[in-house]
């Protein structure tokens, strides 16, 4: 698993994660406590390579890349 943690958020976020294709795996729905996002991913079904995790809302849509090793 890993854990990610964003600051200066503000309203409901979706957190995607996708495989290189685009393909989703996993969506999930988080909400800042104080502007701050900390939510577990859970990546014990997931293979080893790259992934994306998208952070999006009304203010913000920004993409981060993932190695799973």
């Amino acid at each position: 698993q890993t854990n990610l943690i964003v600051n200066g958020i503000n309203g409901e976020t979706k957190i995607i994660l996708s495989d290189v294709q685009g393909r989703i795996l996993n969506t999930i729905n988080a909400k800042p406590v104080s502007g701050t996002i900390e939510q577990t991913i859970d990546l014990n079904n997931i293979a080893k390579g790259v992934y994306y995790i998208r952070i999006q809302n009304s203010d913000i849509n920004r993409t981060q890349k993932l190695i799973v090793k």
